[in-house]
Order: structure tokens, then sequence, then C-alpha cells
């Protein structure tokens, strides 16, 4: 008979003990999760919505979060429609992406904060874009939310931490009775801003970028099935992931990190976001689970594989003719949401 030491028993029992905590959070992964479904602010309609206008229609044709944009995704038939908004120096909501004009106004220098709604430079759209004069202007979010209707759904990125901005927008989806339909989820990308928004608990939000690195985090380490989550969209990057774009999204790391990062989850899509099973976890919690970036063809097979419930994209026309096909419209399983599947 083979005598163990007191420290090789203690190994064996320590072994023995992550074991079992491995097995059961895998159970509670695989079969868990319906404990937390009460806490979800989600309305069916966005459990069930599939096609995303990503800023409208942001590259087909239009400049993005204009009235144009907003207009084209209504006509193309999306689900949802996604935009970006600033509060003006004279307390207007407007809807924009870029805190700065460079990019979507000819080059001109200034903030949005800056300057009041009145004085705001006109959009000059690029050549490909077309030229009508009524959508070459950054719009008031309440032009946007009349256009929209009150029953579509709606998500608002807030780009500014101000409080104020969050009351605001919170006073006028009510208004609209946007937050009583359960049509609207709000986020930032910036977890201190999503903190003040979470506060606001009959309004769903999309994880941030910390969250949703956290959210990996406590997924590869088991731990994920014993912890609630503050957010009610899981949202996923289908597009490219590289060293640039970690450090865009993480301005505090050093670049070697990025690239280091980038050698771990770095791709298209990333491999770190391939996780069908984390998906399905969050879905039997009663969240949505949103590819994001959805713009290539081969973002669609993702789409599927993946087991996420709606796609954000830059072509909602492509990406609606691409899901009637009848090789896409097999894979999506997701299909009863949509009216054109």
């Amino acid at each position: 008979m083979v005598e163990l030491s007191g420290g090789e028993i203690a190994g064996i029992a320590i072994a023995g003990c992550w074991l079992l905590y491995i097995i059961i959070s895998g159970l509670l992964l695989r079969f868990g999760g319906k404990r937390f479904a009460k806490d979800s602010a989600l309305s069916q309609q966005l459990r069930e919505s599939v096609l995303i206008g990503h800023r409208g229609s942001k590259d087909e044709g239009f400049p993005e979060n204009t009235i144009l944009a907003f207009k084209r995704a209504l006509d193309v038939g999306v689900h949802v429609i996604e935009l970006d908004v600033w509060l003006t120096k004279d307390k207007q909501i407007v809807v924009f992406h870029d805190g700065t004009f460079k990019r979507m106004c000819g080059g001109i220098d200034g903030h949005v904060n800056d300057l009041p709604f009145a004085e705001l430079p006109p959009i000059v759209p690029s050549e490909d874009q077309r030229k009508d004069a009524d959508g070459l202007r950054i719009p008031l979010f309440t032009e946007v939310l009349d256009l929209i209707p009150d029953n579509m759904g709606l998500i608002v990125e807030v780009k500014q931490d101000s409080e104020e901005l969050n009351s605001m927008i919170y006073q006028l989806l009510q208004k609209h009775n946007r937050v009583s339909n359960g049509a609207t989820c709000w986020f930032s990308l910036k977890k201190k801003i999503n903190n003040k928004l979470q506060k606001y608990k009959d309004l769903p939000t999309i994880c941030s970028v910390e969250e949703l690195l956290i959210t990996y985090v406590l997924y590869f380490t088991c731990i994920l099935p014993f912890v609630k989550v503050d957010f009610q969209i899981f949202g996923m990057a289908a597009d490219n992931v590289d060293a640039e774009r970690i450090k865009d999204e993480l301005k505090m790391l050093p670049m070697w990190l990025c690239r280091f990062l980038n050698l771990l989850i770095g791709g298209r899509p990333s491999k770190l976001f391939m996780q069908p099973k984390l998906v399905d976890h969050f879905l039997r919690r009663g969240m949505c689970c949103w590819l994001l970036g959805v713009n290539e063809e081969v973002d669609i097979d993702v789409f599927p594989r993946l087991h996420a419930t709606g796609a954000l994209t830059d072509r909602p026309e492509w990406l609606r003719n691409e899901l009637v096909k009848p090789e896409h419209k097999r894979k999506v399983s997701t299909a009863p949401a949509p009216n054109f599947i």
C-alpha cells in the first residue's frame, strides 16, 4: 500500500476541488443562467431583432447619422437603428459620431460641445455619396425621434460623459414612449459612462469594451456562471481586430501589450469572440447577443456559427438581400424575427 505524505494528500484534495469546480461551472454554463433572466429589461422586440442599421445606412451612399441615412434604413426595413449623440454648447442633443468635425465636415477644426447648434458646420459628403442638401447637416436627436416610429428598435450610443445629457436623453425617450415600450437601449463603449447609464434600470444597455473583455476573462476562468452582469445586450465585433484597433479602444495600454493581445485575440473575426457556448449561456439568461460589423460575406457565415441573435451592419440593404438567399437563410437560426426571411 502506497503511503502519501501530507503535502501529497493536500495536493490531491486541491486538484479534486478544482476539478469539481470546473465541472460545476461547466454544467452551469451549459444549463444555467435562467436565474438571471428575471433581471433583464429587454423587450421581446429587441430579442427578436436581426437587422440593425449602424448610424442609419452608413456605407450605402449616404452620410452617416443624417436624416437621409435614417430614411434609407427605414426604406430597407431594418428592425433597429443605431445612432450616436452629443450635447452642444447650448444644450441641444445632436446626432453625430465623432467628437470633432474633421472627418465629416471637410477637415474643419472644432468640437461638437464647444459650439451652439446653429453654428455647427455642414456635413461634407465623400465623392461616392449623394449630395441631397436636406441630408447634409447634423440633425437634432428630436428630429430623428420624430422620424422613427416609436415602436421601432433604437440604439443610442452616448459619446459624452455628462449626467445632464443622460437625463435629457432619458426624458426625451420617455416623451416618445420609448422607455415603457422597451424598444430602446443605450450604451457607451466607455465603462465609466456605461455605469451611469445602468442606473436607469428600465433602459437596457449594451456592454462597454471593458465589460466585454471582463466577460471573456470570467468565461475562460469558469467564473461567469456565478456572476451577474449589469448589461443586457452582449455585443461582439465581427470585423478585423488588430493591434492598432486594440490600442484605439484601450488607449491606456502600451503598444507592445496591444501587439501581444493581437497575437491572442486578433483576426477577422477575433479568435476571442468565437465562443458560441458563451453566447448560448447569455441567451439562457434572457439576454441579446449581437454581432457588430457584419459588412462582408465572411461575416455572414460567422453570424449563425456564433448563435448571435442580431447583426449590426453598415450595409443594411446588402445584408438584407444576403440573408434571404437560400444558402444563408438555412444557416440563420434566428429566422422567426425578420419578416423578410
